[in-house]
């Protein structure tokens, strides 16, 4: 939350921005308020005011800018572009531990979409050590269970496993309670995908509040159900569902 003195003070410069074109709280304001507005997928009406200062940017500034125009090509469906991105991103050489996390982070999806396990296995594993070495536990442990996602989708499905195990005891007083059921749901496509669904039952009956905000676990719950034969169960889940 911002200070309300520091909060007045941006407001009373953009009543002035003319006057104030070059200034480097307006340049400040507008990276930040677009990286916010990318993170929360709201309408990007600020990348317009931004491109003013594109000239005053610092070598941080203009990373930052393009990553988060990576994240705003994702968030749109466009990853092409952005895989586009990331990779000139990735090419530049920089010491800002948290820049270079977050772009492999989630240039890591980029290529995961693109089939490519290889080089997408390559950035997670190196945003997971970079989240490690900053201390970001929940970055950390999201990483590590999209490692064994692509583990999973390169079908070894024993070294995702042994990832999971460890990862759905640590990790739940470390992330939030809808990212840890992203974790649990994440384990349990790798029991499905090889047909241990007693596993996969033992993954999900581990759910926290919230899990129904993770919309693949409904299919993943239901369908481990019906594997197990327990289709009594797996109708009243799904009838439960359909009429909440």
């Amino acid at each position: 939350n911002c200070d309300i003195n520091v909060s007045n003070d941006y407001d009373n410069i953009l009543k002035h921005k003319t006057d104030y074109i070059n200034s480097i709280l307006c340049l400040e304001y507008w990276l930040l308020t677009y990286i916010y507005s990318v993170t929360k997928r709201d309408k990007l009406i600020y990348s317009t005011e931004l491109k003013k200062y594109k000239n005053y940017f610092s070598v941080d500034e203009e990373n930052f800018y393009h990553l988060y125009r990576c994240i705003q090509y994702r968030n749109e469906y466009n990853d092409l572009e952005a895989l586009k991105m990331a990779e000139f991103l990735l090419k530049k050489k920089t010491e800002n531990s948290y820049f270079k996390a977050i772009l492999n982070y989630h240039s890591a999806f980029l290529y995961y979409q693109q089939g490519d396990c290889i080089h997408s296995l390559k950035c997670i594993v190196s945003a997971k050590e970079l989240f490690k070495s900053t201390f970001n536990k929940s970055r950390y442990y999201l990483a590590l269970s999209h490692e064994a996602v692509i583990y999973t989708k390169a079908r070894m499905f024993q070294l995702a496993d042994e990832i999971n195990i460890n990862l759905v005891q640590c990790a739940k007083n470390n992330v939030l309670d809808v990212d840890y059921n992203v974790i649990i749901c994440n384990s349990s496509v790798n029991m499905i995908l090889s047909l241990q669904y007693e596993r996969s039952l033992y993954y999900l009956n581990l759910k926290t509040n919230n899990w129904n905000l993770v919309q693949p676990f409904y299919f993943n719950y239901s369908w481990t159900l019906y594997k197990l034969n327990q289709h009594a169960q797996a109708l009243d889940f799904i009838s439960d569902k359909l009429l909440s």
